[in-house]
């Protein structure tokens, strides 16, 4: 958005007047002032600014996928050989993230930060042999080692950590041990381990999403008519509750109010919907997926376009190259700070942040 320039042009007619009175030969008027008056931006006025994250030396792209309120931001960078790397950006400058203490890495990517500095998301590692994907925790980004916290599963399960909640419940999935596709999981980060969420009454396999600060779990499960949206809570101990969503296709953010975002069914629709049961739109425009929220209740969208949106009001975030066909916003934090990915100039995905002056 720019501001609108108006030129004024102002003329000096009191001068004028008194040299005409003073000047009795005066017969034109003394030339014109001209002024350049800047309108004032509209209030609230704070737009968001894009700026690149730098890649680690040998990288050629990447996408950030998490952010805390220190403005550490994770995610992953991979070589030209198509090979991804976990990395982790401390005041702007890359560090990639450490392997697990056996084997030899192959693929990492962390997909989720908490305040408190520990990361969670998945390596590709060969051991004796074998390899094989398994969930991860760092405890920081200056962690020596990942820990592997898929105990519990078999070496064939590969297993992926999405989100971290403030217990230090972890979510994400695993492969099905038998038939195709995933099954939704809750890790434990200390010591490490891997317990499958039940599913509701003819669904067979899905993924769990987002976990808020009551370890209350979001995520999509599916069967041979289509996938849904699905909750699951605690109850009394350790147990959790399959809740079915039949209004949503998918629930990929649970904020800690308990309000749901995702993928209103049979539409692209995004939508919130609120403790109690009403759903409010929050964009109609093409986007497969729903990101966050903060904790003051930001959202944000990925998938044609990368939207943000937070108490009514939507914005469609622009990549430095490209406008509006291929950005991706994956993580935002309590300010208001997003990150993602958009094309660059030699069409390779590259990391970037969108930030604005003032905290939400």
């Amino acid at each position: 958005m720019r501001h609108h320039r108006y030129v004024f042009r102002l003329l000096s007619l009191s001068a004028a007047l008194l040299a005409a009175c003073t000047d009795p030969a005066a017969s034109r008027l003394i030339a014109p002032v001209e002024r350049d008056l800047v309108a004032a931006a509209p209030p609230g006025y704070d737009p968001y600014v894009v700026s690149e994250l730098a890649l680690p030396a040998g990288y050629v792209g990447g996408e950030a996928k998490g952010i805390n309120s220190s403005d550490v931001i994770v995610g992953d960078v991979y070589k030209a050989d198509g090979y991804g790397r976990a990395v982790a950006w401390i005041n702007g400058v890359p560090k990639l993230l450490p392997n697990v203490t056996f084997g030899t890495l192959s693929f990492s990517s962390a997909h989720d930060i908490r305040d408190d500095g520990r990361i969670v998301g998945e390596l590709s590692y060969c051991a004796g042999g074998q390899c094989a994907r398994t969930a991860v925790t760092w405890n920081s980004a200056n962690a020596a080692s990942a820990l592997a916290i898929a105990a519990g599963l078999t070496a064939t399960q590969g297993s992926t950590a999405t989100a971290l909640g403030a217990t230090g419940l972890a979510v994400g999935f695993a492969d099905r041990s038998s038939g195709a596709g995933h099954a939704p999981y809750r890790f434990s980060t200390s010591p490490g381990g891997a317990t499958a969420l039940p599913l509701p009454s003819g669904y067979v396999g899905g993924e769990a999403s987002d976990v808020n600060a009551s370890d209350a779990i979001v995520g999509e499960v599916y069967a041979t008519t289509g996938s849904r949206g699905v909750v699951w809570r605690r109850l009394l101990g350790a147990a959790f509750v399959a809740t079915l969503l039949p209004q949503l296709e998918s629930a990929d953010g649970i904020g800690d109010d308990g309000s749901i975002y995702g993928i209103r069914a049979g539409t692209d629709d995004a939508v919130r919907v609120a403790p109690n049961g009403t759903m409010q739109v929050m964009w109609t425009v093409p986007g497969r997926q729903v990101g966050g929220p903060s904790s003051k209740g930001r959202a944000i969208g990925c998938g044609w376009l990368a939207r943000t949106w937070r108490n009514g009001s939507l914005t469609t975030l622009y990549g430095p190259y490209t406008q509006g066909d291929s950005e991706c916003a994956r993580g935002v934090n309590t300010c208001g700070t997003v990150v993602g990915s958009t094309y660059g100039p030699a069409g390779d995905r590259i990391p970037v942040r969108w930030r604005k002056q003032l905290c939400d």
